[in-house]
């Protein structure tokens, strides 16, 4: 039983790392360059490659910018399984730091979370400028067990686009309505 607990543990070890190589480490860019076809999974490297870079300001924009679009895919994606690379890239996205980028991280965290704050206002209206993903939700819809049968059926039925972002943004994070 033992044996079998170590093996679990080296092959999710394997797999976290096998997962983060596959995933470019670009140059650290600001809230305004993302664009609505930038994927949950592209924006999720660089909030990671801010916080390597020292921008822990900008990568928490990034991270909120992230949990958004990875919130609206999740809704519109109907393959349960699929949503499992959830947990995969927010593991990947924020373990690995040392104490010094935590504390810089949590600085920015902490204003986030401040309704009467000026980086979480500032923040929710680069969001919302945004605007819902435009992209196929390709690094979801792989993940997913379910059978396919159509290159179109991993869309949730139904899909109310509006009330999805309405609900990532406002919802299920932090984002004031205007």
């Amino acid at each position: 039983m033992r044996y079998l607990a170590v093996i679990l543990v080296v092959a999710t070890v394997a797999a976290s790392t096998a997962f983060a190589q596959q995933i470019a480490s670009p140059t650290c860019r600001p809230l305004s360059d993302v664009t609505a076809d930038t994927t949950a999974r592209d924006i999720a490297s660089l909030t990671r490659s801010c916080v390597d870079q020292g921008d822990p300001r900008t990568a928490i924009q990034l991270y909120l910018t992230y949990s958004t679009y990875i919130l609206f895919d999740q809704q519109r994606v109907k393959d349960e399984s699929a949503h499992l690379i959830v947990g995969e890239l927010n593991s990947w996205i924020l373990t690995g730091y040392d104490f010094n980028q935590m504390k810089n991280i949590k600085v920015w965290v902490d204003k986030l979370r401040d309704p009467d704050s000026a980086y979480l206002k500032e923040t929710c209206a680069g969001v919302l400028a945004l605007g819902p993903p435009t992209y196929r939700p390709d690094y979801m819809i792989k993940r997913g067990m379910q059978p396919r049968k159509t290159d179109d059926d991993w869309r949730t039925r139904n899909f109310d686009p509006d009330f999805a972002w309405d609900h990532a943004v406002h919802g299920l994070n932090p984002c004031p309505r205007p």
